[in-house]
């Protein structure tokens, strides 16, 4: 009767045991990632946070132009760029919804992502020059933000600033800083 119940025991501590060690191999698969992602460069970016670079570009100089976007994100844990290229916005009546011309989706390869830095710290340093206003220039920003969904399209939502960790903006008056495009080029490659 005791070797029974001896038995039900180990039956039990086994059955545990294998349990147990089933939950730590799931959780150093995911400390495997996170180490990754703090360890990364970019390791803000996430499922969650993207990286949203914008280019502005005065074609109908004080009347208008059109916009670019290189949005930096995580997709399936591997780094991705989403280039959008907007259509031209000369009339007042374009401004609000800008029909899309070209959108790509690029995988980002760890020898790229010191391009996206280099261009982040040229951005930063460009913001911090000295700024006269006027009509028309190119307009250059980044934003480290909480992606937010299709489906929040109330106001309330779209003017919700408390996620967002990066706003860097730089006025070209002169149009003669070109780093958004090289950058667009290289991604192309």
């Amino acid at each position: 009767m005791l070797t029974i119940i001896m038995k039900k025991y180990i039956c039990l501590i086994l059955i545990l045991l294998t349990g147990i060690q089933g939950f730590s191999q799931r959780k150093f698969q995911r400390s495997e990632y996170s180490k990754y992602l703090q360890n990364h460069p970019f390791g803000s970016i996430s499922e969650n946070y993207t990286l949203l670079l914008t280019g502005y570009f005065d074609d109908c100089g004080e009347f208008g132009g059109h916009e670019e976007t290189i949005e930096l994100l995580r997709i399936d844990r591997k780094l991705r760029a989403i280039v959008t290229i907007y259509d031209q916005s000369c009339q007042e009546t374009n401004y609000a919804q800008p029909k899309i011309i070209e959108s790509k989706t690029y995988l980002v390869e760890e020898n790229k992502v010191s391009f996206f830095q280099e261009y982040l710290s040229n951005l930063l340093t460009k913001s911090l020059e000295y700024y006269l206003p006027f009509h028309a220039g190119r307009i250059y920003s980044a934003k480290l933000e909480f992606r937010k969904s299709d489906e929040d399209n109330d106001e309330e939502t779209k003017n919700d600033y408390s996620f967002q960790r990066i706003n860097l903006i730089y006025y070209d008056n002169s149009s003669s800083w070109t780093a958004f495009q090289k950058l667009k080029n290289l991604l192309e490659k």
